[in-house]
């Protein structure tokens, strides 16, 4: 029987391999940097000539965005854990899709409408993905069905974020600056604000730089969060992020 490590070089070879299809020009090296590693040492994992940890393996999962299911099928895991499987995918969608979070803001507003098609046509979505959003909401008891309109439990996905699924949150922050840049190019701009600042900061003060945004974004969201009947659901993204590049002395 192939061992963990054995599978997963197996995986990653095809992989790479799709890519280069794709694109003739991309190479090992360029993967390595994809991963965040030496292209020396994948080389040599890739191989066979060093075996996959567990925590190279998990790492490497995160950094190509993989969820619990594509996991799952790359392993083949043991289909008693299926309860628990389903969880966790439900967990990573959940927290790697936007429209989970915009599905749970408007069904607040007042002019909510208990019909699936108003539904997919304010969120630009299909009914298939209405009905897999619906369902992990669900299964995360995020939502509770009454008289057959969806209810909040919570006022968001993000109970779930803080130290949770590292691959998810950097997927979604991936989906929201696509969906900023999409509102810059078609919203009126009475309608939208951006806006950008530069600053020099010390690195070592990111985590009190990260507090100071965290407590704005909680105090904006509580003040300006409105349901009446002229709600649509925006959504708030902040960024904080080095332009430079770090140089030897």
């Amino acid at each position: 029987m192939k061992t963990r490590s054995e599978i997963f070089r197996t995986y990653l070879n095809h992989y790479l391999d799709e890519l280069k299809h794709k694109n003739s020009q991309f190479s090992l090296r360029a993967l390595a940097k994809k991963l965040k590693m030496n292209p020396g040492g994948l080389s040599l994992l890739l191989n066979g000539k060093r075996p996959f940890t567990d925590r190279m393996i998990e790492k490497i999962c995160d950094e190509l965005l993989l969820s619990p299911e594509q996991r799952e099928k790359i392993f083949l895991a043991d289909p008693d854990g299926e309860p628990a499987r389903i969880l966790q995918q439900s967990l990573f969608e959940t927290l790697s899709n936007w429209v989970h979070d915009a599905y749970l803001s408007l069904i607040q507003v007042k002019n909510y409408k208990n019909n699936p098609q108003w539904i997919c046509r304010k969120l630009g979505i299909s009914r298939k993905e209405l009905d897999r959003v619906v369902q992990n909401l669900l299964n995360l008891n995020l939502i509770k069905i009454e008289n057959g309109r969806a209810i909040p439990t919570t006022h968001g996905t993000q109970v779930f974020a803080i130290g949770n699924t590292t691959a998810a949150l950097k997927k979604l922050q991936y989906e929201a600056n696509i969906l900023s840049r999409i509102a810059l190019e078609n919203e009126d701009i009475q309608r939208r604000y951006h806006g950008t600042n530069t600053l020099t900061l010390d690195p070592d003060k990111m985590e009190e730089a990260k507090k100071y945004i965290r407590e704005f974004r909680k105090r904006f969201c509580v003040s300006q969060n409105s349901v009446d009947e002229n709600s649509r659901v925006y959504q708030l993204n902040v960024s904080l992020y080095p332009i430079d590049q770090e140089v030897g002395s």
